[in-house]
Protein backbone atom coordinates (compact mmCIF):
# COMPACT_ATOMS: atom_id res chain seq x y z
CA UNK A 1 0.00 0.00 0.00
CA UNK A 2 1.45 3.36 -0.98
CA UNK A 3 0.94 6.18 1.48
CA UNK A 4 1.51 9.04 -0.96
CA UNK A 5 0.59 8.61 -4.60
CA UNK A 6 2.21 11.89 -5.64
CA UNK A 7 5.65 10.31 -5.60
CA UNK A 8 6.47 8.79 -8.94
CA UNK A 9 7.92 5.33 -8.67
CA UNK A 10 9.25 3.98 -11.91
CA UNK A 11 9.66 0.26 -12.20
CA UNK A 12 12.19 -0.85 -14.76
CA UNK A 13 11.42 -4.40 -15.83
CA UNK A 14 14.35 -6.56 -16.83
CA UNK A 15 15.55 -10.02 -16.00
CA UNK A 16 17.75 -8.51 -13.29
CA UNK A 17 14.89 -6.58 -11.72
CA UNK A 18 12.52 -9.51 -11.66
CA UNK A 19 15.07 -11.71 -9.91
CA UNK A 20 15.64 -9.27 -7.03
CA UNK A 21 13.69 -10.20 -3.89
CA UNK A 22 14.03 -6.77 -2.22
CA UNK A 23 11.88 -3.82 -3.27
CA UNK A 24 10.34 -0.60 -1.99
CA UNK A 25 7.11 -1.74 -0.38
CA UNK A 26 5.75 1.48 1.15
CA UNK A 27 6.78 5.07 1.71
CA UNK A 28 5.40 8.15 3.40
CA UNK A 29 6.25 11.70 2.35
CA UNK A 30 5.46 14.63 4.63
CA UNK A 31 4.82 12.45 7.66
CA UNK A 32 3.00 14.37 10.39
CA UNK A 33 0.95 11.76 12.24
CA UNK A 34 1.98 8.17 11.38
CA UNK A 35 4.74 5.99 12.81
CA UNK A 36 7.02 8.42 14.64
CA UNK A 37 10.79 7.94 14.76
CA UNK A 38 11.39 8.98 18.35
CA UNK A 39 14.60 7.07 18.99
CA UNK A 40 17.25 9.03 17.08
CA UNK A 41 16.21 12.45 15.79
CA UNK A 42 12.69 13.68 15.00
CA UNK A 43 9.21 12.72 16.00
CA UNK A 44 7.67 12.44 12.55
CA UNK A 45 9.79 12.18 9.43
CA UNK A 46 9.47 10.71 5.95
CA UNK A 47 10.20 7.01 5.62
CA UNK A 48 10.77 4.28 3.08
CA UNK A 49 10.01 0.62 3.75
CA UNK A 50 11.92 -2.15 1.99
CA UNK A 51 10.58 -5.70 1.82
CA UNK A 52 12.42 -8.99 1.28
CA UNK A 53 9.96 -11.25 -0.52
CA UNK A 54 12.20 -14.32 -0.41
CA UNK A 55 12.28 -17.04 2.21
CA UNK A 56 15.99 -16.45 2.97
CA UNK A 57 17.86 -13.52 4.50
CA UNK A 58 19.14 -11.02 1.94
CA UNK A 59 22.24 -8.84 2.28
CA UNK A 60 21.97 -5.40 0.70
CA UNK A 61 25.61 -5.04 -0.39
CA UNK A 62 25.88 -2.52 -3.22
CA UNK A 63 22.34 -1.12 -2.83
CA UNK A 64 21.47 2.58 -2.99
CA UNK A 65 18.28 4.61 -2.52
CA UNK A 66 17.65 7.85 -4.35
CA UNK A 67 15.03 10.52 -4.91
CA UNK A 68 16.81 11.64 -8.08
CA UNK A 69 17.30 9.22 -10.98
CA UNK A 70 20.06 11.50 -12.32
CA UNK A 71 21.93 10.48 -9.15
CA UNK A 72 21.05 6.78 -8.58
CA UNK A 73 23.82 6.34 -6.01
CA UNK A 74 22.62 9.15 -3.73
CA UNK A 75 22.42 7.23 -0.43
CA UNK A 76 24.25 3.94 0.09
CA UNK A 77 22.70 1.30 2.27
CA UNK A 78 25.65 0.10 4.36
CA UNK A 79 27.21 -3.15 3.19
CA UNK A 80 26.33 -5.98 5.54
CA UNK A 81 22.78 -4.71 6.07
CA UNK A 82 20.49 -7.75 6.17
CA UNK A 83 16.74 -8.04 5.71
CA UNK A 84 15.28 -11.19 7.23
CA UNK A 85 13.20 -13.63 5.16
CA UNK A 86 9.85 -12.02 4.30
CA UNK A 87 11.00 -9.13 6.50
CA UNK A 88 10.75 -5.37 6.38
CA UNK A 89 13.25 -2.56 6.91
CA UNK A 90 12.43 1.09 7.60
CA UNK A 91 14.78 3.78 6.34
CA UNK A 92 14.06 7.30 7.56
CA UNK A 93 14.28 9.90 4.76
CA UNK A 94 15.12 12.81 7.04
CA UNK A 95 18.40 14.25 5.71
CA UNK A 96 20.48 13.13 8.73
CA UNK A 97 22.65 10.67 6.74
CA UNK A 98 23.28 8.28 9.62
CA UNK A 99 23.33 4.52 10.17
CA UNK A 100 22.91 2.37 13.30
CA UNK A 101 25.77 2.29 15.77
CA UNK A 102 27.20 5.79 15.23
CA UNK A 103 27.82 8.26 18.06
CA UNK A 104 25.88 11.47 17.44
CA UNK A 105 25.83 14.67 19.49
CA UNK A 106 22.59 16.61 19.40
CA UNK A 107 23.12 20.14 18.04
CA UNK A 108 20.37 21.40 20.38
CA UNK A 109 19.40 21.04 24.03
CA UNK A 110 20.04 18.71 25.83
CA UNK A 111 23.25 18.45 23.69
CA UNK A 112 23.71 14.86 24.74
CA UNK A 113 25.47 12.08 22.88
CA UNK A 114 23.64 8.96 21.81
CA UNK A 115 24.20 5.95 19.58
CA UNK A 116 21.98 5.88 16.50
CA UNK A 117 19.71 2.89 16.11
CA UNK A 118 18.10 3.50 12.71
CA UNK A 119 19.00 4.18 9.08
CA UNK A 120 18.66 7.82 7.94
CA UNK A 121 19.11 8.98 4.33
CA UNK A 122 20.81 12.17 3.15
CA UNK A 123 17.54 13.41 1.60
CA UNK A 124 13.88 13.97 2.46
CA UNK A 125 10.84 13.05 0.37
CA UNK A 126 8.82 15.80 -1.25
CA UNK A 127 5.06 15.81 -0.68
CA UNK A 128 4.65 17.56 -4.05
CA UNK A 129 6.11 14.56 -5.88
CA UNK A 130 9.47 13.26 -7.00
CA UNK A 131 11.26 10.09 -8.04
CA UNK A 132 12.09 7.25 -5.67
CA UNK A 133 14.25 4.30 -6.58
CA UNK A 134 16.27 1.40 -5.20
CA UNK A 135 19.41 0.71 -7.22
CA UNK A 136 22.24 -1.79 -7.28
CA UNK A 137 25.56 -0.09 -8.10
CA UNK A 138 27.34 -3.13 -9.49
CA UNK A 139 24.69 -3.74 -12.12
CA UNK A 140 23.65 -0.14 -12.84
CA UNK A 141 20.06 -1.29 -12.79
CA UNK A 142 17.06 -0.15 -10.82
CA UNK A 143 15.40 -2.86 -8.77
CA UNK A 144 12.45 -0.57 -8.03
Amino acid sequence: MLKNSSLNIIILFSSICLSQPVFINEFLASNTTNYPEIIDFDDYTDWIELYNSSNVSYTLNGYFITDDFENPLKWKIPDGTIINPEGYMIIWADDYNEIPGKIYTRPYWPWDEFITQNYHTNFKLSKSGEELGLFMADQGESVL
